[in-house]
């Protein structure tokens, strides 16, 4: 019965990537898992649960719920009493492209859309100082000018000192993988690295020598990559690096 139901639930999320017509009828019986409730719920059911301010429906994509759960893309959503609609089905990849919006809400993904969580709730948001804040950006930047597209201060992390979002114009890591999955040909683009200037590894990073410099910002670059479900870009550098600032503790 149980399998049944899963297959059932793939079949409509089909229709929703394939059946134009009743797109917005399929939508309003497909369940989906929420973070916050940690369970499924209908998509008026989110609706219903918004928060003062807000006025998207937000979502992380995933392969599987336990890799959705632990991701630092949900920490700032977590401090913010804010729900996130978790995608780990591989159908979810592609039909939240095709459906931007419900009942005039549009749909957000956190791992590729801009987003400002300062808005939502009633929590006042502390300026940070410019000056510091584009020193260490700027420094790590120089440090993996090779892999990433910028890197940015983060207004969402809380725990974790990186996350990796999509670059300009760049996929829902999920679908960049189904895709490379069915074209081993296709090139994902650049990231965008985002660092946690809150973060006790972030403010060291500047009291370090160059090489240790460089050898923190790929482990942190690969760490954010591991998180988000893929293997280290460079397994042997990464163990590497792992070995040297080991032995510095």
């Amino acid at each position: 019965m149980k399998s049944f139901g899963l297959s059932l639930a793939r079949s409509l999320k089909e229709g929703l990537y394939e059946d134009l017509e009743n797109r917005e009828k399929i939508a309003e019986v497909i369940r989906v898992y929420s973070f916050k409730h940690d369970k499924l719920i209908s998509l008026q059911d989110y609706l219903d649960g918004f928060i003062d301010g807000q006025d998207c429906i937000y979502y992380l994509t995933a392969d599987t719920l336990k890799q959705a759960m632990s991701s630092p893309h949900l920490e700032g959503f977590k401090a913010k009493g804010v729900d996130v609609l978790l995608m780990t089905d591989p159908i979810d990849a592609f039909w939240m492209t095709q459906m931007s919006s419900f009942k005039e809400k549009s749909f957000v993904s956190i791992s590729r859309d801009k987003y400002d969580l300062s808005k939502l709730g009633d929590e006042e948001v502390k300026e940070e100082d410019d000056q510091p804040s584009n020193g260490i950006s700027l420094l790590i930047k120089e440090c993996l000018v090779d892999v990433v597209e910028d890197v940015i201060p983060s207004q969402s992390l809380v725990d974790s000192p990186v996350r990796l979002v999509a670059g300009e114009g760049g996929l829902d890591f999920n679908l960049e993988r189904i895709l490379k999955a069915q074209n081993p040909d296709f090139e994902s683009g650049k990231k965008v690295l985002e660092v946690n200037l809150n973060h006790d590894l972030i403010k060291k990073i500047p009291e370090l020598s160059a090489d240790l410099q460089k050898v923190m910002c790929r482990i942190l670059f690969e760490q954010a990559r591991i998180l988000d479900g893929e293997m280290p870009s460079d397994v042997q550098q990464f163990s590497k690096d792992l070995t040297q600032i080991t032995a510095q503790l």
